[in-house]
């Protein structure tokens, strides 16, 4: 994945106040070696024919990516549109969805938007325009999220990655909220894009925030498949369990400049023994 040093920009948006376990806990090799399980490689012989069936693809595309319960009269697009610039990169990635999950969650997408802009920075031409075309925008528009960030501002100063202090600015705190939301729908959206599956209520998404990309997270996901959406503005690498298809693990790298992740399992518990066996074979 690609890597860019921190840029100040003039407001930084950092992650709402959590434990320091917390954070410890999203990227430590427990966390990442349970997520693989024996993810890699997994089963392309049976996700192909799968996918190629036409009938199961009829079946499926009448029914909501995104929730697997509610019949699809629309399409909604993985990750949001709006945090692409205009003109819209020609590969957005759009799944079959329902009225709910489509609009429901619109203003969490425009709140993850100005948040990703102001995390991100405006110093590249592509960050520029998704702050100019896309978030002071929405901003100017949406009165309510214009209030939300400006009573949460706070004086700090805008350092490089080495801790230099270059200047100073604000910042203001994420939208956990719309994050989670986001980087969920996002998910599941993806996982029916590329295995042809929904995973519905019989998966549960966990969310993961990251500060940057560790050496040893690079290398837990070296033999994962890599994507992306838009050149550099979403890279991603995605895989699942051959033995356990509701498992997946998934990493996002917006701009270069923000970080998150996500790991599907299944509702019904995982047997102890096969978490232990799968996470093993993994070492």
């Amino acid at each position: 994945m690609n890597r860019y040093a921190l840029r100040p920009s003039r407001a930084v948006c950092t992650g709402e106040r959590r434990p320091r376990e917390r954070v410890l806990h999203a990227i430590s090799p427990a966390v990442i070696q349970l997520a693989f399980l024996s993810v890699c490689p997994y089963n392309m012989a049976m996700d192909q024919q799968d996918v190629h069936n036409a009938e199961t693809l009829r079946q499926r595309r009448a029914i909501c990516a995104i929730c697997g319960t509610a019949v699809a009269t629309t399409h909604d697009h993985v990750p949001p549109k709006g945090i692409f610039p205009e003109p819209r990169p020609s590969d957005l990635v759009t799944v079959p969805a329902c009225e709910a999950c489509n609009a429901g969650d619109s203003r969490y997408d425009e709140s993850f938007r100005v948040h990703l802009s102001l995390h991100v920075g405006r110093e590249t031409p592509a960050t520029q325009r998704l702050f100019v075309d896309e978030a002071r925008r929405t901003v100017k528009r949406n009165r309510r999220l214009r209030r939300q960030i400006l009573e949460s501002l706070e004086p700090t100063y805008l350092t490089t990655r080495g801790g230099i202090i270059i200047d100073r600015g604000y910042r203001c705190r994420w939208d956990s909220e719309a994050h989670r939301r986001v980087i969920e729908r996002t998910t599941r959206g993806l996982y029916f894009h590329h295995f042809g599956d929904i995973l519905g209520a019989n998966a549960k998404v966990t969310v993961y925030w990251f500060a940057t990309l560790t050496a040893e997270m690079r290398k837990a996901s070296r033999e994962c498949q890599q994507a992306s959406i838009g050149g550099n503005a979403l890279v991603y690498r995605y895989g699942r369990a051959a033995d356990q298809p509701l498992c997946s693990i998934w990493l996002f790298e917006f701009y270069g400049r923000h970080w998150a992740g996500a790991w599907t399992t299944p509702v019904v518990p995982i047997p102890a023994q096969m978490v232990v066996a799968n996470t093993v074979s993994t070492l």
